[in-house]
């Protein structure tokens, strides 16, 4: 296994994985929460090193592209979590909630 990844890993691989999908987001695991450093948003590298200093860990990327009326999203762990089926889950239920939110919100702004 190489070096652990830095800030500017996750990144470029925020920036790369933003190219192929509509929305792509960091998916940020603390103990007790979850956050997203969402491509768009304003300082993205401040944003994410803040939340690495206060101790959260940068798990998975989060894509999600509109298709016709509808949401398809994937969660993509990093190398390093990819093997671990307890994160994986975790993964899945944090995608999937913040897809549910991300259609009400995408609904509303189409209304």
């Amino acid at each position: 296994m190489g070096s652990p990844m830095t800030g500017d890993d996750y990144l470029r691989e925020l920036i790369q994985n933003s190219y192929e999908t509509d929305f792509a987001a960091l998916v940020i695991a603390f103990e007790t929460q979850t956050r997203f450093v969402w491509r768009n948003s304003p300082n993205v590298a401040q944003r994410l090193r803040a939340l690495m200093s206060a101790g959260g860990k940068p798990m998975a990327i989060l894509g999600a592209n509109v298709v016709g009326n509808a949401v398809v999203y994937s969660v993509q762990p990093f190398a390093q979590y990819a093997e671990d089926t307890a994160i994986r889950r975790y993964l899945e239920v944090v995608g999937d909630q913040a897809m549910e939110t991300f259609k009400r919100r995408w609904e509303v702004s189409r209304n």
